[in-house]
Parts: structure tokens; C-alpha cells; sequence
């Protein structure tokens, strides 16, 4: 009996130590930096036409850096910012855009003028520097987490040795 206690202390202790684990330890490594975005939504101009900036944590522009521009994990298009860090890039469709601008990267939703919602801005701000975890890693970064790796290896390891434990102190048949 006094080890059934015990188990249940530890599992309770464990629970508790999981839920006091503060969240920047739970990241996985190797996260995509994001910069912010000026709204989650961008309106298009005419033609398929997205503007942008890649500006510093200072705010200052940063010209003649590679822009990419993907759809779908493929890379549509790409451009070289200009003066102030400027950028301008022709000929996209609406959809779920991941636009790249060397640690700088912003995912937006693009849509056409006339389908734009209200709130959606005309041009897309691109941060260096500045990180941004977004809550859709998948099941990729939460199996490379060392916090749940560990949790799965005590788990393997002491369910086993509870249930032989159990076993063992319970098999003795009932006397008549």
C-alpha cells in the first residue's frame, strides 16, 4: 500500500512540475523567426501587385536584401529591396502568402482589392531581428521538445515497472 502511495505522489509531483515549467522552455529549437506583420490580412493592388518594407529593430530601412515571396511552400517570386527597404513584387494571386527577407519572415492572408476585408492593410512591414512564436508548430515540434521527449521516457519506463509491481503483489489467489 505504501508504494501505491508513492506512485501516486510522484505522478502528482510530475503534473505539477510540468505545469510549472515556465513556456519559453517548452519552444522547440530551431523555430522559424516571424517579424509582425501590419495586420494578419494584405489587400493586393491592381495586377497582383504586394508593397512592403524590410525595416531594422531600429526602424530604419534596409535596402539591396533578397525578398521571397512563397505560396504553398513553393517560392513564387522574389525581388531585391530598394531605397528605405522598400519592395514591391508582381503578379500574385490571393492566398496564404510566407514572404522571407533574410531572419525576417511574415505569413499573411493576400486577397485582391475587390475581396480584401475591411481591415486588411495595403503593404506588408518586415522586422529583422524580431522573433514571433506562432502556436502552429504540429506534431514535428512538439516531438522534438526535450520536455516531452522526457515525459514519453518516464512514461515507458515507469508504467512498466508500476504494472509489474501491481503484478506482483496481486497475484496470490484468494484463499476459500
Amino acid at each position: 500500500m505504501n508504494r501505491k502511495k508513492s506512485w501516486k505522489f510522484g505522478l502528482a509531483l510530475l503534473a505539477l512540475t510540468g505545469m510549472l515549467v515556465p513556456a519559453p522552455l517548452l519552444h522547440a529549437a530551431g523555430e522559424m523567426p516571424v517579424s509582425p506583420i501590419l495586420g494578419n490580412d494584405v489587400a493586393l493592388a491592381a495586377d497582383g501587385v504586394l508593397r512592403g518594407q524590410l525595416v531594422s529593430a531600429q526602424g530604419r530601412g534596409l535596402a539591396g536584401e533578397c525578398v521571397t515571396v512563397s505560396h504553398g511552400g513553393r517560392e513564387v517570386v522574389s525581388t531585391v529591396t530598394g531605397p528605405e527597404g522598400f519592395f514591391e513584387v508582381r503578379g500574385l494571386r490571393g492566398g496564404v502568402l510566407s514572404i522571407a527577407a533574410g531572419e525576417a519572415t511574415a505569413v499573411c492572408r493576400a486577397w485582391t482589392a475587390a475581396a480584401a476585408p475591411p481591415n486588411a492593410t495595403d503593404q506588408v512591414l518586415l522586422v529583422a531581428g524580431q522573433s514571433q512564436t506562432l502556436g502552429q508548430g504540429g506534431l514535428r515540434a512538439l516531438l522534438t521538445n526535450p520536455w516531452v521527449i522526457a515525459g514519453i521516457v518516464a512514461a515507458a519506463i515507469a508504467i512498466p515497472v508500476g504494472i509489474h509491481n501491481y503484478n506482483k503483489h496481486h497475484d496470490d489467489p484468494a484463499s476459500p
